[in-house]
């Protein structure tokens, strides 16, 4: 996985952020800002949470898939890349 620093952030500091956001281990190598991994994150804890799914469930993982498709096609708003993700479940 490789981010995209901005100005004045530590190379360690940015890795250890990303690190800590749940849908990092889903990226597999793929590159994202810290700002798209963290909306990225947050509509995966929100989907995962409609979805009654934890994060360790296999079906955690379609999910994560969907969001970072989303997120490739451009799609960078939590609430939007939650709602898509979830009509895409049929929900």
């Amino acid at each position: 996985m490789t981010l995209i620093a901005s100005a004045g952030t530590a190379p360690f500091e940015l890795w250890l952020r990303a690190r800590l956001m749940p849908v990092t281990r889903f990226l597999a190598g793929q590159d994202f800002d810290l700002e798209v991994i963290g909306s990225m994150s947050a509509a995966f804890e929100a989907a995962c949470d409609a979805l009654q799914l934890k994060f360790s469930e296999p079906g955690a993982r379609f999910v994560a898939e969907k969001i970072i498709e989303l997120a490739q096609r451009g799609v960078r708003d939590p609430d939007m890349l939650r709602k898509m993700t979830l009509k895409e479940f049929g929900l």
